[in-house]
């Protein structure tokens, strides 16, 4: 974690307690996401698969002999589609917690 010092608090330290300098650091943690558990839509709803690649997150591209397998654009790779995002995470999946 990077901790930013003034000059003061760099030469003559922070908050003594017997041997050691204490300087509170507050932050925040990344969880899952409380109201959908992850799953990115909002309750009650279900991902969609993705219609370009058959929810299989691949598109098979092939030219002449060549056969090349890239991420899906349309789902970047995951099969699924997002029709209805969760309203607090905004479909990330992913919420910021307060630490301990």
């Amino acid at each position: 974690m990077k901790v930013d010092l003034d000059f003061k608090e760099s030469v003559h330290g922070t908050i003594k307690v017997q041997f050691f300098l204490i300087k509170t650091v507050n932050y925040q943690k990344k969880g899952v996401c409380s109201t959908c558990n992850g799953s990115k839509s909002k309750p009650g709803t279900q991902p969609q698969k993705c219609g370009t690649c058959q929810g299989s997150g691949f598109m098979t591209l092939r030219q002449g002999p060549m056969v090349m397998k890239m991420p899906c654009q349309t789902c970047h790779g995951e099969g699924k589609k997002i029709v209805h995002p969760c309203t607090p995470c905004k479909g990330s999946g992913v919420e910021t917690k307060p630490a301990k």
